[in-house]
């Protein structure tokens, strides 16, 4: 599991801050959290960064 922080209008569209989330790569996670949170949610990933511990990651980072 993952810990999904979320900022801005993923924050709004999600309803919360932070949530875990299962998945062993950053685009595991994302697709996790974009099936539980919708079509908002995609559209508002296409603008957004994604960090693991504090530096930049791409979908095939590991989260672990």
């Amino acid at each position: 599991m993952a810990r999904l922080r979320l900022f801005a209008i993923l924050r709004e569209t999600a309803g919360t801050g932070s949530l875990e989330v299962p998945g062993a790569t950053v685009q595991e996670v994302v697709d996790q959290a974009t099936l539980r949170f919708g079509p908002a949610f995609a559209r508002a990933l296409l603008t957004a960064q994604t960090w693991v511990n504090g530096e930049r990651a791409g979908p095939a980072t590991p989260t672990r």
